[in-house]
């Protein structure tokens, strides 16, 4: 089988691996040891522990679980469809006395949970296999090796104020109808929906994607994984900021922010994918080619096929990090940089995502240089996308191009074999 790319040679042989990412990678084999156990905790008290409602944030600061989804159904009879007023005027029917009974029985579980909770340091593999949606592992807010701040338990065995019961219950259960939601869906609809910003260069456009367009990507992909994708966004390229370290950022927005904007490729192409959404954005320059549209694709597709916190999600995610634990090395790519700089839980997801890219487009040196993460893509493409074929998919892309070649010759079909 031919390389369907073979220019811009996208992976570094690394048989041993820099000092730095062999202390990242004895780490991540400790916490993969223990990343089940966590997982079970996890998944049993899955139906309380949505850790992004404000009593729930509120509780992780002070060394608890998240919580937090417990209150509402402690008061399943109040509806709190209406307003504010209206919710606090349904708790004050109950009688102070029934609400001090409940809010100390949702105390009680509370510590109940944190006593079982199993004892860790390390949960960063564990929260990316869960999924960030329904991490309750935020940085620095590790409740397993944490022990209650003793001022928490001065504020909540106190009886709060109405307003703050109505106000956290409401919250709290939007939150976890939101999660509920999120835990049904792999994937997406799919779709070809394909919007192009106001001052995107039209000839620069057709140059790189053909007469087709954007749309012509989708057409590269079985239908199973057309679906990780539901809409391409082609805008003008934005000139992207240094990657940050964890220190230097000041939250997990800023990381996030920072790694998207990394994802250049030296061909002049910028991506990046909105999971909510299941948008993909590229930017484009007069620099940016084909090849440039078809590594960043990849990549990005990459993120989008583990985008969610389904069942499906978890489990590749949990397959992938054992490949990763029991491999000799981490790579000394993209993904490699990723682990210095912005830590275990970045680095495995643009491990996974580089993983994807290499096998689709580069399968020939992947599988000689990473053997362990070539079977591992393999076996989840197969089990997961059973309408995708290596070698159909390679095609296509050869095909795409051929066509986009025979256009401009500044930019010649490359693609024979290596």
């Amino acid at each position: 089988m031919s390389e369907a790319i073979t220019s811009h040679e996208p992976i570094i042989e690394n048989e041993t691996s820099p000092e730095y990412l062999r202390h990242v990678h004895e780490e991540i084999r400790a916490q993969e040891r223990g990343v089940d156990l966590v997982l079970d905790f996890i998944n049993k008290h899955r139906e309380y522990l949505v850790p992004h409602g404000f009593l729930s944030q509120q509780m992780l600061e002070a060394g608890l679980p998240p919580f937090g989804a417990r209150l509402t159904e402690l008061f399943n009879d109040i509806s709190f469809d209406g307003t504010l007023e209206e919710t606090i005027l349904d708790l004050k029917k109950l009688g102070s006395e029934e609400i001090e009974r409940r809010w100390k029985q949702f105390i009680l579980e509370a510590q109940k949970l944190q006593a079982e909770a199993p004892k860790t340091e390390g949960v960063e593999a564990a929260g990316w296999v869960i999924g960030q949606q329904a991490n309750p592992f935020a940085s620095g807010k590790n409740f397993l090796s944490q022990k209650p701040k003793g001022t928490i338990w001065l504020f909540l065995n106190q009886t709060p104020p109405l307003k703050y019961v109505a106000a956290c219950a409401t919250l709290e259960r939007e939150f976890v109808r939101k999660a509920r939601e999120l835990e049904v869906e792999w994937l997406g609809e799919g779709g070809s929906e394909v919007v192009v910003g106001d001052n995107v260069d039209k000839s620069q456009l057709e140059k790189i994607f053909g007469t087709r367009g954007p749309a012509v990507l989708f057409d590269i992909l079985p239908p199973s994984l057309q679906k990780a994708v539901k809409i391409i966004s082609v805008l003008d390229y934005i000139e992207p900021e240094e990657i940050v370290s964890d220190e230097e950022a000041e939250t997990e927005k800023d990381i996030e922010e920072e790694t998207t904007k990394t994802q250049v490729s030296a061909l002049g192409f910028v991506g990046r994918l909105d999971p909510e959404s299941r948008t993909m954005f590229f930017m484009i320059n007069e620099d940016s080619t084909a090849k440039g549209v078809i590594n960043t694709w990849f990549h990005e597709l990459g993120h989008a096929i583990i985008a969610g916190i389904s069942v499906n999600d978890q489990a590749i995610r949990r397959k992938f990090l054992k490949t990763v634990a029991s491999s000799g090395h981490l790579p000394g790519d993209y993904a490699g940089e990723s682990y210095e700089k912005l830590g275990i839980t970045r680095g495995l997801e643009e491990d996974f995502a580089e993983t994807l890219r290499n096998y689709c487009l580069y399968p020939r040196i992947f599988q000689k240089i990473e053997p362990e993460r070539f079977l591992a893509i393999k076996k989840i493409l197969a089990e997961y996308f059973p309408d995708f074929n290596l070698g159909e998919v390679q095609k296509k892309i050869e095909e795409f191009l051929k066509i986009i070649g025979s256009r401009d010759k500044k930019h010649p079909s490359t693609s024979s074999g290596v």
